[in-house]
Parts: structure tokens; sequence; C-alpha cells
């Protein structure tokens, strides 16, 4: 399998500058996937006019680099060309065991420009329309897009633990810096019943929950992410807190929760069965040593040398 940053060698002109770039964004492909849900990939126009695609316009697909023959007409040919971001529907051939299928995707797609203001590459966000249900959905994803698109482009490079281990199981909240939720994922809203946020959840204040919210302000203060982990009566979660800067003096943030209360549980367990054995395996170095010493006295009372001989060897 060939990979990104020889596809990048092999089929373009950019120079190196824009191609570290480019393969720092593709290492937050995952992470994008997961907090956005949604599929997206990283699109680069190769030399011979091909497109390069690192990723997936599907989210349930694991993407692969791609090159791919795509008309100039083509929206994401023209984002390309023009450095323009497009929202909307888009239309895209895909190769099926029964043949060449068409499948409609909403698509947000960003241009990723080099430090001179040059369209290098682009990222979409995409979902088919045949699997989205809600009537608000725009509203939501093109926010969500945005916001995860800057935390990719602009990420806490020491901190690459704030990207690590996130998946679509855990609970994903969008706020302003003001504390006002914008979005929160299907897993965040049933964990909002532990920490009081309102059902509605969008449009409230995250800073008026029960949510220990006091490092997550100070995050979004000093643009740096977070992970603590606090107990909510019986369940432990982890909070991940990202800040996303998205101009000279507005921030958003992303909260990611995650439940590790089964995880600590089994920590506490083998915690307990570690102590176990330890007064298990201290019981008997105490027993044997009383059986040492008594095997020791009968040793030294007894007459018999055999005996005394036996005895001896057996402590």
């Amino acid at each position: 399998m060939i990979s990104w940053k020889d596809s990048l060698d092999k089929e373009t002109d950019l120079y190196p500058t824009q191609q570290a770039l480019l393969l720092q964004f593709s290492e937050r492909l995952s992470f994008g996937k997961a907090i956005s849900e949604q599929g997206v990939s990283l699109l680069v126009q190769a030399k011979d006019g091909h497109l390069l695609l690192s990723g997936a316009l599907d989210s349930r697909h694991t993407g692969t680099v791609q090159k791919l023959d795509i008309p100039l007409e083509h929206p994401i040919q023209q984002i390309l060309d023009t450095g323009k971001p497009f929202a909307g529907l888009l239309e895209w051939e895909e190769e099926t065991d029964s043949g060449i299928t068409v499948e409609t995707y909403h698509a947000y797609i960003y241009p990723i420009v080099d430090n001179g203001g040059k369209c290098i590459g682009a990222c979409a966000f995409t979902n088919p329309v045949s699997e989205v249900y809600s009537n608000r959905y725009d509203e939501f994803m093109s926010m969500v897009s945005q916001t995860t698109f800057q935390g990719m482009l602009v990420p806490q490079l020491q901190q690459p633990e704030l990207y690590d281990g996130i998946s679509v199981l855990d609970g994903i909240i969008f706020f302003e810096q003001d504390g006002t939720i914008l979005y929160a994922n299907r897993a965040a809203k049933k964990l909002g019943d532990i920490f009081g946020i309102d059902r509605r959840i969008q449009g409230t204040s995250i800073y008026s929950s029960t949510l220990k919210v006091g490092r997550i302000k100070k995050a979004l203060e000093d643009r740096l992410g977070t992970i603590d982990e606090e107990l909510y009566g019986d369940i432990a979660l982890r909070q991940v807190m990202i800040p996303v800067v998205l101009g000279v003096r507005w921030k958003r943030g992303i909260l990611v929760l995650q439940d590790k209360t089964e995880l600590r549980k089994r920590d506490q367990q083998l915690l307990v069965k570690n102590s176990v054995i330890k007064e298990v395996h201290h019981r008997v170095k105490n027993n044997l040593q009383s059986v040492a010493g008594l095997l020791r006295m009968q040793s030294r009372r007894s007459t018999s040398e055999d005996v005394k001989q036996a005895l001896q060897n057996s402590t």
C-alpha cells in the first residue's frame, strides 16, 4: 500500500514545506472522523490533473490513498483551483461489485493553504444523503465541520495525546467560548443526565451544569488542552478539552467525554486481587517459617543422627 508521503513525492510538485503541512494534517483524519461523525478525506491535485484522495467519503469505510480521474468541472477540482470553500450536495461515482454507482453526499469542503496563501489541498467532510434523517443536519454539521477542520488545521502540536483514543462511542460537545453549547452527539446527551445538562442541550450553557468546568475555562483562556478524570457519583468520566482558535479573539471548545467507569472497576478489581494474592503469599510465607522453626527445634532435640540430617535437609 502506497503511503501518503510517497504519493505526494511522486505525484505532485509540492515543496517539502507544503508536503509537511499536508502530512501533518493527514495524521488528524481519524480524529476528524471520530469528532465530526462524518467521512473525512484529504484531497490534493496531482501534477497530471488527477485527484489524490486520502481518507474516505463514507464514515464507515477505512480510507486508503487513491488516485482518481475527476472531471475539471467537478466541484472538488473547482475548490482546488479557486481555493474557495464548498457546502452543499456532492455527487460521487463509486465502483461496486455491480458496476459504477453514483452516491450523493452532504459535503463541507475547506481549502488548505500554505503560508503564502496558495491552495495546496482541501479537506472534505461528507455523509451520504441516504443516511441523514435530521432536518437540522446542515445547521449543525456546517458548524461541526468548520470547527473540526480548524482544530485539525491548527492542532495543539505539543499535546498529541489530546487526539488519541477518541472514538465514535464518546460523547462530543461543541461550545462557544461563553459556554453556549452548539452541538452534542447522542453519546453526550446520554451522559448529560449524569452532570445535569438540560436534555434540550443545544443553546444551554455548559457552565451552568454540574460538570466540573474550572479547568475547561482555563484551557480556553490559555489555548491549551487538558485531560482530566472526574468522578460523578459512581461514574468515572475522562474529560478531554480541545480549544479551537477561530480568529484573533474568538475561540470554541470541543469537549470529549469518555465513560471510564467499567475500566476503573476492572482496575479496582485487579488491585483487590493483587492485594489478596500478596496477603496469601505473606501468610504462606509465615506458615512455612513457623514449620521450618519447628523442624529445626525438633532437629536439635533428636538424638538420632539420621533424624537430625533428615530434618535439616527438609528446612
